[in-house]
């Protein structure tokens, strides 16, 4: 009786002992407790300046960020000193401005998005040149068109 006593002491010991793994006397599972790698990552995408075209005599503005989201906005040239303040992570967007904070997708080396305007949706699909500016393919499903918009990129203090 005492032996068996004995090993099941021991056996309760060392199952106590194991724990759950986040002690510190061995490495952490830091899976949900880091940041998780950027959509854009295998990218040359930039986050210190914005992206703009110029198309029309409509002005289209674009910012990325690392999680994975755009900010665009489109302006008058002569209010276009006013828009890149409007880029911000926590921008609310507002279609009637055509301004937007939209989710961007990442596939290999492309990257797609779609804005909603008042009536329809417009998507984009392109690629980050070799010049680190963005090529996009804008299709406008209300309209019908079909343009490729080049948005050279423009350091922070540059604009």
């Amino acid at each position: 009786m005492r032996n068996t006593f004995t090993i099941l002491a021991c056996a309760l010991f060392l199952f106590a002992s194991c724990g759950s793994g986040n002690d510190d006397h061995g490495p952490r599972d830091t899976a949900h407790t880091q940041t998780p790698p950027s959509p854009f990552a295998e990218l040359a995408t930039r986050y210190d300046g914005i992206y703009r075209s110029e198309n029309g005599g409509v002005v289209y503005m674009l910012r990325l960020f690392p999680e994975g989201r755009a900010v665009l906005i489109n302006g008058l040239p002569q209010g276009e000193s006013e828009l890149p303040a409007m880029l911000t992570r926590d921008a609310e967007g507002d279609p009637s401005k055509g301004w937007y904070n939209v989710a961007v997708d990442v596939e290999g080396d492309s990257l797609f998005f779609v804005t909603t305007p008042r009536r329809g949706e417009i998507s984009y699909r392109g690629i980050v040149t070799p010049e680190g500016d963005l090529s996009l393919l804008r299709h406008s499903h209300i309209t019908g068109k079909r343009q490729v918009m080049l948005y050279r990129y423009l350091p922070d203090g540059s604009y």
